[in-house]
């Protein structure tokens, strides 16, 4: 199925103003009730998400590992995979991203704390014999919602290309401190 460009950049427009609506969090306080950094400067991320691109939408999920890159700035660079599946008329397959990424997390208040970052790297597709490798490029609007001093949900509205085709990626999951 054929979407327009247009369309696609208006899907793309909604999708980052929702990001930022949602950009809630409650990081954990201490005592003085000022904010206390994070208890680890790693973290893993496991996100469910749907990969919507040319009409069709995969369930999938991902996992995130990011460090800090110093402790003087909010910065994480980490790496990713993710598994998508897809089955239609005329095929079924899994769409495979590996992606490195950096996250920048912004502390504007106590109770909000969003993110936004870049990730990019080869995303392969493979099924009924046949397999593709394309690049793939996402800007990552978001938030982090703290459930604990070690445990965050995370809400995601990730949108990019992969190879010439405009993709979106929801996505909602938790982080873990390690």
């Amino acid at each position: 199925m054929f979407i327009p460009f247009k369309s696609k950049l208006v899907f793309a427009g909604i999708l980052f103003l929702v990001s930022f609506q949602t950009a809630l969090a409650v990081p954990p306080a201490t005592s003085a009730g000022t904010t206390e950094a994070l208890v680890s400067p790693y973290y893993v991320d496991a996100d469910a998400g749907i990969l919507v691109g040319g009409g069709d939408g995969l369930p999938g999920f991902n996992v995130r590992l990011n460090g800090k890159i110093n402790t003087e700035t909010p910065l994480f660079l980490g790496g990713e995979v993710g598994l998508f599946f897809f089955s239609n008329y005329y095929s079924s397959g899994v769409v495979v991203p590996i992606l490195a990424n950096l996250t920048t997390v912004f502390s504007a208040t106590r109770q909000i704390r969003p993110q936004i970052g870049v990730s990019a790297g080869p995303v392969i597709s493979t099924g009924d014999g046949y397999s593709t490798a394309r690049f793939g490029l996402f800007l990552n609007p978001g938030a982090t919602f703290d459930l604990s001093r070690d445990i965050s949900m995370n809400v995601l509205a990730r949108f990019g290309i992969i190879g010439s085709n405009f993709v979106a990626l929801p996505e909602l999951g938790l982080s873990f401190a390690i």
